[in-house]
């Protein structure tokens, strides 16, 4: 039996360059048009972007170590972070809170 934290979500404000809105919203209409999630490479990161929403978030982007949530709302947290579990279970929380931008 595993313990320790099973989740941990990060969220935080930041300004969000307006090039990379418009590279999202670009990347998620190919991916609306194909129903699929089109990859997209955000730092050194390769994500795929959804063609659907992340709970409120307009951009969705999975990869193996998680998946991000990025939004312009001003009633929302401009980042949403949720590790997946293999992720937290093999870095650890404070791991996967230095791996975090």
């Amino acid at each position: 039996m595993a313990s320790g934290v099973g989740a941990l979500y990060l969220s935080g404000r930041a300004s969000i360059p307006l090039a990379l809105v418009d590279e999202l919203e670009a990347v998620r209409a190919d991916a609306v048009l194909s129903g699929q999630p089109v990859t997209f490479h955000f730092g050194d990161e390769q994500f795929a972007v959804a063609p659907h929403d992340f709970q409120r978030y307009r951009f969705c982007l999975d990869n193996l170590l998680g998946r991000v949530g990025i939004s312009t709302s001003s009633h929302l947290l401009s980042f949403r972070i949720q590790p997946r579990a293999e992720f937290l279970h093999g870095l650890g929380a404070q791991g996967v809170v230095d791996w975090c931008p």
